[in-house]
């Protein structure tokens, strides 16, 4: 999925940055902007004040179908006007993607899991590789904080296979002990 400007106006993002707008209040509604999310993009999960197993509490999972973070070296190596193109992309799908299913912004350290579904004949690629991108655009979109080690906790990277191309994030707020 490609966002087109006025998509990109519609929704309060940036399309040159693919960051989101700062907003007043609540997210703008009116004509062409859904007051739900689409069926395609299941809502988050609703945030627990009860912590869950281990201490911690419920997380939020943004949903991006036909979408994978641009690994790293596809970022660090081509034609600059190609890296930068590959990183706003992402960034813009992202903050779509929370926009529509209302992630609220970071109050302390989260943890964030990346769960990527490959389609038949696409190889797995190291998983690291896919850290920078999706934190870069979780920060721009002020789902983290922070993408060092005093605001992100990384988990981990699982690959499985599907019919399509789908990706997960998986953020879950940490107890206030453990922020900064």
């Amino acid at each position: 999925m490609h966002l087109t400007r006025e998509e990109c106006d519609k929704l309060g993002i940036d399309w040159a940055t693919g960051r989101l707008k700062p907003t007043a209040g609540p997210p703008a509604k009116g004509p062409g902007v859904p007051a739900t999310p689409s069926p395609a993009r299941p809502p988050a999960i609703p945030p627990s004040p009860a912590p869950g197993p281990q201490g911690r509490s419920q997380g939020h999972r943004i949903e991006l179908p036909g979408v994978m973070p641009p690994p790293l070296n596809a970022l660090m190596r081509g034609k600059l006007k190609d890296r930068i193109r590959l990183g706003k992309r992402w960034r813009a799908e992202v903050a779509f993607a929370v926009r529509a299913q209302a992630i609220p912004e970071a109050a302390g350290k989260r943890a964030v899991s990346i769960v990527v579904t490959l389609p038949p004949g696409r190889r797995a690629i190291d998983p690291d590789a896919l850290y920078k991108a999706t934190g870069d655009a979780l920060v721009d979109c002020r789902r983290l904080r922070g993408d060092s080690h005093l605001w992100v906790r990384w988990e981990s990277v699982r690959f499985f296979r599907g019919a399509d191309l789908h990706t997960s994030l998986v953020l879950t707020d940490l107890p206030p002990e453990s922020s900064p």
